[in-house]
Parts: structure tokens; C-alpha cells; sequence
């Protein structure tokens, strides 16, 4: 329990602010000389406290090699936010989402045990900023540390790029022999079926009708 009153169980003038600390659970360990802190989780007040309205926020630190104090990498807001790092998330339209911190991003591990496997990972601002690319590795030992391990960038000029991190078009493909099939899912056709059609349209808003296609007829 946790008051700003000095007196136990007195809540006069005790109602806690915004950030005040409710408690903690420390890990420390020897370091051969002294205790130091390893990591530590903790409950904050989410707001000024009143007779209706209590939110609370849990943190989780570590800390890093190297260190002696722990950081926070880790927290759940009242919101809902679960938030990864230590940020302030601004995105109110993904209140109770998942937020994470600038230039990080989400990493999927091969299963070793078969060679087919792959690593994956979406990133923004990976190879271009205010790009969000998925990269794939060569292999399931490898991660997409290159560039070319990029297999799809969106850009902040709303471009998409295939194998092409600097998409300089709508669509930009890279590659050996870019190519773009459309399949027809049907087990047969007729005379006259469409297997596929690429329509080129005028932004008109008086007459916003197909300006031209290309079709696949059998």
C-alpha cells in the first residue's frame, strides 16, 4: 500500500500524484565486491489519484552488460499500451496496441533444425528512413543485414518497393527478371473466360470510369 501521508492508514492529503512509485521488486547480486542492482519490477501511479479514478503502470527493468543499474525496457500503461522500451507513445489511434520504440522492430527466428527455415524481421527506418521493411536471411543461421535481404519496403512517399529499398515509383520492382503473374484460380476455362485484367483509370471526379484495360482472354 502506498499513501503520501506519513501516517499509516491516515489518507488525509495522502492521494498520490502522477509517477509516484507504489512498490518495487529488485533482484541484486554480488559482483565479488558489492550487491548491484540485475533487474526489477515496478508499479507506478498512471495519474494524479482520486475517489474514482486509480490507473496504475507496470514496469520491467534489466540491466544491460556493462551496467550497474537497471533500465526500463518494458511497461503496460493504464491505457492498455503495452510499450517496448521507454517512450511515450503518441499513436492514439493503437491505444491498448503494441508500441515500439524508434528503430527497433520485430525479429522472428528460424527453426535451426531445418535448412528451409528462415529468420524474418520488420523494421522501420532499417535501410531507409521512414521505410518499414521486411528483410528475410540467405539462410536460417542468417539475419536480413543487408539490403539486399529486403524483400518488401514501404516508404513514406507511400511507394512500395519489391527486393528494392529505395522505391522511386508506386510500385518498384528489382531483380534478376521482374515479372508479375495473375493466375486464374479456376481447375478450367472457357473460350472468353478472363485469366486476368489490368485497368488504368483517370482521377476524374465527375466521370471516374476505366480509361483503359488489358486483359487475358482465353
Amino acid at each position: 500500500t502506498k499513501s503520501r501521508n506519513g501516517t499509516v492508514g491516515n489518507h488525509g492529503s495522502g492521494e498520490l500524484h502522477d509517477d509516484d512509485v507504489i512498490g518495487n521488486i529488485f533482484w541484486w547480486g554480488s559482483d565479488g565486491g558489492d550487491y548491484e542492482e540485475a533487474a526489477r519490477i515496478g508499479v507506478n501511479a498512471g495519474a494524479a489519484y482520486t475517489s474514482g479514478g486509480t490507473p496504475g503502470e507496470l514496469t520491467f527493468w534489466t540491466t544491460a552488460a556493462g551496467a550497474t543499474a537497471a533500465t526500463e525496457r518494458l511497461s503496460i500503461k493504464p491505457t492498455g499500451d503495452i510499450v517496448v522500451g521507454n517512450f511515450t507513445p503518441v499513436d492514439a489511434r493503437n491505444e491498448g496496441g503494441i508500441h515500439i520504440q524508434p528503430n527497433h522492430g520485430v525479429s522472428f527466428k528460424a527453426y535451426t533444425s531445418s535448412g528451409d527455415s528462415r529468420n524474418w524481421r520488420i523494421r522501420n527506418d532499417d535501410f531507409d528512413w521512414g521505410n518499414l521493411d521486411f528483410g528475410v536471411g540467405t539462410s536460417n543461421s542468417d539475419w536480413a543485414d543487408a539490403a539486399s535481404e529486403i524483400v518488401l519496403s514501404l516508404s513514406k512517399e507511400r511507394r512500395v518497393g519489391i527486393n528494392e529499398v529505395h522505391p522511386d515509383a508506386p510500385l518498384h520492382i528489382t531483380g534478376g527478371l521482374p515479372h508479375i503473374r495473375l493466375e486464374n484460380s479456376g481447375t478450367s476455362a472457357s473460350a472468353g473466360d478472363t485469366f486476368g485484367q489490368i485497368e488504368f483509370k483517370h482521377n476524374d471526379s465527375d466521370d471516374a470510369g476505366v480509361t483503359a484495360a488489358i486483359k487475358c482472354i482465353a
